[in-house]
Order: structure tokens, then C-alpha cells, then sequence
């Protein structure tokens, strides 16, 4: 994607604050009129690894992970486009990230699966175990 469209009221312009694993994150989000509020989001679509789990793989791919969306979004303006109001779901939104590079903006989301750092989520699927493919 070269340029980024806003079509409707679901994508936001946000800064990254805090990234707290591989597929969440905060952001200072704009909510319209010079009016801002802070949002956990998680990455919807997606599963990284955690590292609270035993595995030592799990947990570099953790760390890796992190290390990678640290070094891409922190500190950044980005984009989210949300699904998921907060409902339930550790209070979190769903949403995709998308961040400038040169003139394109990126999909996170769908870029942590390319380069092999997330796995496809699905419901039930709260750990990701590298050992186990």
C-alpha cells in the first residue's frame, strides 16, 4: 500500500507509548478535535509468542518479537484501524498497525507473519509454543 485512505471513523492516527509484547501495544490515540486518550491495542489476526512460557525458543521468539515492533512503532505515529471495541479481552481494542516507511505504509499485523515472528490466531489460541510445529 502506497498511500493510506481514511474512509471511515475506525482508523486513527495514534503515537506509540509503550510495547508491551510482540502483537500489543499502547498508543495515544486521537479521537478527533485535538482530543487524545490512551488504548492498549492488540494486534487483531495475529499471535506472538509469550515470554512467560517455559520453552526457551517460545521465549526468544518473544523477545524477538518485541524487539522487532519496539524498533518499528515505538516512539512513532501510526495508524490503527480498530474491529473491537473493549469488551472483555483484558480491555484491549483490536486493531492493525500500520507505520510509514519511506512513502508506504506497512501493515504490521501481516508483516509479523511474513518474516515468521506471529502465527495465524485463532479462538482458543492464547500461547504460542515454537518447539510444538
Amino acid at each position: 500500500m502506497t498511500a493510506l485512505q481514511i474512509n471511515d471513523n475506525y482508523i486513527r492516527k495514534a503515537k506509540v507509548i509503550k510495547v508491551t509484547d510482540g502483537d500489543t501495544c499502547d498508543v495515544q490515540i486521537s479521537v478527533g478535535f485535538n482530543v487524545y486518550t490512551v488504548v492498549t491495542i492488540r494486534f487483531k489476526g495475529i499471535n506472538c509468542s509469550d515470554k512467560t512460557l517455559k520453552a526457551e525458543l517460545s521465549k526468544e521468539m518473544a523477545k524477538k518479537a518485541t524487539k522487532y515492533v519496539t524498533d518499528k512503532i515505538l516512539n512513532k505515529d501510526v495508524y490503527v484501524e480498530s474491529y473491537k471495541f473493549a469488551d472483555g479481552d483484558f480491555g484491549r481494542y483490536l486493531g492493525i498497525i500500520y507505520y510509514q516507511q519511506g512513502d508506504t505504509w506497512v501493515n504490521l499485523n501481516q508483516e509479523l507473519l511474513n518474516i515468521g515472528l506471529a502465527k495465524v490466531y485463532f479462538k482458543g489460541a492464547s500461547k504460542v509454543e515454537w518447539e510444538n510445529q
